[in-house]
């Protein structure tokens, strides 16, 4: 009996640590989300339009697929037939690859990827989607940058990008349907609880010395 006791309360103390990390890493991620950064106050030259997209959850860097400072086709979908110049933006996330391969809503959440989630064990990717048009909506905030603060920025995502020994991007191929235009790539990093696709966004924002927005914000 007592045995089957001790066995009850250390199942107990696992679900609860486990729950307690999920929470922990929510309040972290939230925090994470609305870091303010003081911005350079500059009228741009050549300037250039990019969005930052949010669901409450999660961001996205929308980005001119082709400029002087980068062709986003030429490094990701250069032999993509499904991918066209007809297309002028795509939005670029970083995140947790087995929550983005497998969890397509939270319903399909398991153990295993919230602790890979939380710890930071798992390996990452590049979610693309391209888009057509984009503009400003209750979910995106347009900003303007200078050809600098771009460069900035490209510099940053190529930072995190993971290529083969040809310096080429390795594509990641998905069992969820995410849509006709959507693809993901192998990234650089840990996502963990301290370090959250949100703190991913927030960093490029405060590379470039750019106000950085609250998640609920866009």
């Amino acid at each position: 009996m007592d045995v089957i006791i001790i066995y009850i309360k250390s199942l107990g103390w696992i679900l609860l640590s486990i729950l307690g990390a999920i929470l922990l890493y929510g309040i972290i991620a939230l925090l994470g989300s609305v870091i303010p950064v003081k911005a350079e106050q500059l009228t741009p030259e050549n300037p250039v339009e990019i969005y930052i997209w949010g669901n409450g959850v999660h961001t996205d860097l929308v980005l001119p697929v082709r400029t002087q400072q980068v062709d986003w086709k030429d490094v990701f979908a250069k032999d993509d037939p499904g991918i066209s110049y007809s297309f002028r933006y795509v939005a670029i996330g970083w995140g947790n690859k087995d929550f983005y391969l497998n969890t397509p809503t939270w319903a399909d959440l398991s153990v295993r990827t919230a602790l890979q989630a939380v710890t930071g064990l798992g390996e990452s990717v590049y979610h693309l989607s391209w888009y057509r048009s984009m503009y400003e909506d209750e979910d995106s905030r347009k900003l303007t940058l200078s050809a600098g603060q771009y460069e900035q920025l490209v510099e940053y995502i190529q930072s995190y990008l993971k290529k083969d020994e040809e310096g080429q991007v390795i594509p990641v191929q998905s069992t969820v349907e995410y849509g006709k235009y959507h693809r993901f790539y192998e990234a650089k990093g840990h996502y963990s609880m301290f370090f959250t696709c949100n703190t991913f966004t927030n960093n490029a924002l405060k590379k470039m010395r750019t106000t950085c927005l609250p998640v609920d914000s866009v």
